[in-house]
């Protein structure tokens, strides 16, 4: 599957915020979930299916160039993770409570741990919809959190934002678009 991400970055000029991601995709591994990616947007590049695969920097967004569009993708980003939240919750159908409980009463009834929650049990689905939960909850980079800030290496939108409204700091922010695979 494919999804698109915002990397954001503080940089000088759109050619250095690219060129940081970039750097970063090759040097480390913030994106361990990815098996591999192309910089610039892929298939949500604005030049179409030329840039499916190819790495190209015309999508870079540059807060001191557009502002509301920098916003409208921050804001984007915040309501897909709650959308996400609520599809989990769906998911479950139990709450997180009823599930941990249940848990707690399996490896309360069994001397070996944690084999019993792992062997066909109606938990498995439960327990991997609550991890990926509280994996968005934690701001963990994961396929569903649609942006990493590579100033403060975090999955948290709130050190952005709150770069956004220092005037000096916010004329440096940049979101490169990244279409990662998973």
């Amino acid at each position: 599957m494919h999804t698109l991400h915002w990397i954001a970055v503080e940089a000088e000029s759109e050619e250095q915020a690219y060129e940081t991601v970039r750097a970063a995709l090759t040097e480390s591994s913030f994106a361990s979930w990815s098996d591999w990616h192309v910089a610039g947007g892929g298939r949500w590049h604005s030049k179409g299916d030329q840039y499916q695969y190819e790495d190209d920097p015309s999508d870079v967004v540059s807060y001191k160039k557009d502002p509301d569009k920098f916003i409208e993708i921050v804001n984007g980003i915040v309501l897909r993770r709650q959308n996400a939240l609520l599809d989990l919750m769906k998911y479950m159908k139990q709450s997180p409570e009823t599930i941990l409980y249940e848990c707690r009463q399996k490896f309360m009834r069994n001397d070996i741990w944690p084999s019993p929650i792992i062997e066909q049990d109606t938990l498995n689905m439960p327990l991997y919809y609550l991890n990926r939960l509280v994996s968005i909850l934690n701001d963990d980079y994961t396929s569903e959190s649609g942006l990493y800030d590579l100033v403060d290496y975090s999955a948290s939108v709130k050190q952005l934002r709150e770069r956004m409204l220092n005037e000096e700091a916010s004329q440096k922010q940049y979101l490169v678009p990244v279409d990662f695979h998973f």
